[in-house]
């Protein structure tokens, strides 16, 4: 009976979203590695258009100046924060239910932190993405 797989490890949950750290930092890095492409992409596609000596310019300014992916991890943990702040603020105005902001608070950051699995801050503002999480935490938990 020890070789059969238990219930919980034949779920979507645990085969699609439980990672290592070193799982999560390859993601991660191979992300944000697509997201610098892509920007360089734009930059390139800009240069055919614009004068070669500035699209240059730019270009080598943009590469130095993109974020490495613990930079772009450090940016979305201070959104992940703000989300905290917002459950303060919200206890404080009892606007929401006050029994189900910390649910919300949980069911905010959990997404947040899914999107940006497969998704960089190249790409969503963070500001935008942790305010449509907030949004749609209250409504999943009916707050």
């Amino acid at each position: 009976m020890a070789d059969r797989p238990q219930l919980f490890e034949q779920t979507s949950q645990y085969q699609h979203w439980r990672f290592t750290r070193e799982s999560l930092a390859k993601l991660r890095a191979e992300n944000n590695r697509l997201g610098v492409d892509r920007v360089l992409s734009g930059l390139r596609q800009e240069a055919k258009v614009e004068d070669q000596e500035t699209s240059d310019t730019r270009i080598a300014e943009a590469t130095k100046n993109l974020l490495t992916p613990e930079e772009e991890l450090k940016l979305i943990d201070f959104y992940l924060q703000r989300i905290k702040i917002y459950v303060t603020i919200y206890r404080a105005s009892k606007l929401l239910k006050p029994d189900a902001l910390d649910n919300v608070k949980a069911t905010a950051i959990n997404f947040m932190k899914r999107f940006y699995l497969h998704n960089v801050v190249f790409d969503y503002q963070p500001k935008h993405i942790m305010l449509t999480c907030f949004y749609l935490a209250t409504k999943v938990e009916n707050a």
